[in-house]
C-alpha cells in the first residue's frame, strides 16, 4: 500500500495534544516510505496518538510496532534537526493537499 499521511501544523481545535504526534508520524513515513512495507504500525500508533487521549507510550504498545522499526523511527525523532525538517515538510505537504483535512 502507498499511503502517506499528512498532518497540518497545530492541533485539532479542543483536543490534547500528544507532542510526540507529529515527529512520530514524519519520521515513520520517513523512515518506511509508502509502498515499502506491508506494516502499517505506524499508522495505527499515529491515529490512536492523534485523539489526545492516549499517551505516545500507550499508542506504541498498542500498535505493536516492530522492534526494528521502532528503533529507526526513535533513532529520526531524537535527530532533532532530522525531526523538525520532516515535520515541516510533512505540514507543507499537508497546507498544499487538497484532500479532506480537519477541522471539519
Amino acid at each position: 500500500m502507498k499511503m502517506q499521511v499528512f498532518f497540518r501544523k497545530g492541533p485539532h481545535p479542543g483536543v490534547p495534544v500528544v507532542q510526540e504526534l507529529q515527529p512520530f508520524a514524519a519520521c515513520a513515513q520517513h523512515m518506511e516510505p509508502p509502498g515499502s512495507s506491508d506494516s502499517l504500525s505506524w499508522f495505527v500508533a499515529a491515529s490512536c496518538m492523534d485523539s489526545g487521549k492516549t499517551s505516545f507510550k500507550d499508542c506504541v504498545n498498542k500498535a505493536q510496532i516492530p522492534s526494528s522499526s521502532f528503533k529507526a523511527i526513535s533513532q529520526c525523532m531524537q535527530n532533532s534537526t532530522q525531526a523538525d525538517d520532516l515535520v515541516a515538510k510533512m505540514n507543507s505537504q499537508a497546507a498544499n493537499n487538497p484532500g479532506p483535512a480537519w477541522p471539519w
